[in-house]
């Protein structure tokens, strides 16, 4: 054999071996890319999914027991992507990151559609109820009212009702001195020239019975509400991109 030709082949197969190992590397360095861009579309897909069958409704009213008048309590809430109940406007464009909740709750808690704002509910001191939707479990349902102008009225999400005590009727049995003697708890008949005069009720600690209060309620405990306005985290890395 040829030395110098076995010389020059060796030369060529040593380039070709270098060319080859210089492709596979490419090759190589390609599929790696193409396989980190598969797997960050596979991540994102998943967190979309996991999101999707763990995210609370945008528009969803809960109760919190954190304590809103500390800043970096609430703060935190907001980072959530949740709101305080507390009758705050908002504008309506995506400026501000609460178009989804526009969407789902309109001006039902009132806003200004011409001027893009709307409100979130306020609940401070309220309890919610259910809306009637023709059950007759709220009779005056049609009579609802707006908490703020541009709210919804009647048997509608947003529709508020003041308080009231429902009518009704007592009876007593009871007799008539004319020495103008008392009958019944809290009330008392005067007999006048044969007839009677009967004065004000009142359960205002006679007899024991608990002071009269400025409304009817049950027993209850104070909670801040708060309203679903993101459907992911804003500090997520998809929302900061």
């Amino acid at each position: 054999m040829n030395p110098k030709a076995h010389h020059i082949n060796f030369r060529q197969l040593s380039i070709v071996a270098a060319v080859c190992s210089l492709i596979c590397l490419t090759g190589a360095v390609a599929l790696a890319e193409d396989t980190v861009d598969r797997l960050d579309r596979e991540l994102k897909e998943l967190r979309q999914k996991i999101n999707l069958m763990v995210s609370v409704p945008v528009g969803t009213i809960m109760a919190y027991g954190g304590d809103l008048n500390d800043g970096k309590v609430k703060d935190n809430l907001i980072s959530q992507g949740w709101l305080p109940c507390n009758g705050a406007p908002y504008s309506s464009d995506d400026k501000n990151g609460y178009m989804e909740l526009y969407r789902v709750i309109g001006t039902a808690f009132g806003g200004d559609k011409d001027k893009g704002t709307f409100n979130v509910p306020d609940l401070r001191g309220r309890f919610v109820r259910g809306t009637d939707s023709g059950t007759g479990m709220d009779p005056d349902a049609k009579s609802r009212t707006a908490g703020v102008p541009g709210g919804n009225v009647g048997d509608n999400v947003g529709s508020i009702q003041e308080d009231a005590f429902q009518g009704h009727f007592h009876t007593t049995n009871a007799w008539v001195g004319n020495d103008g003697t008392r009958a019944g708890i809290g009330r008392h008949i005067t007999a006048v020239g044969g007839g009677a005069s009967v004065g004000a009720a009142t359960n205002d600690n006679i007899h024991g019975e608990p002071k009269l209060s400025k409304e009817t309620r049950p027993k209850n405990v104070s909670v801040h509400w708060i309203i679903k306005a993101r459907s992911e985290n804003p500090n997520s890395p998809e929302i900061k991109k």
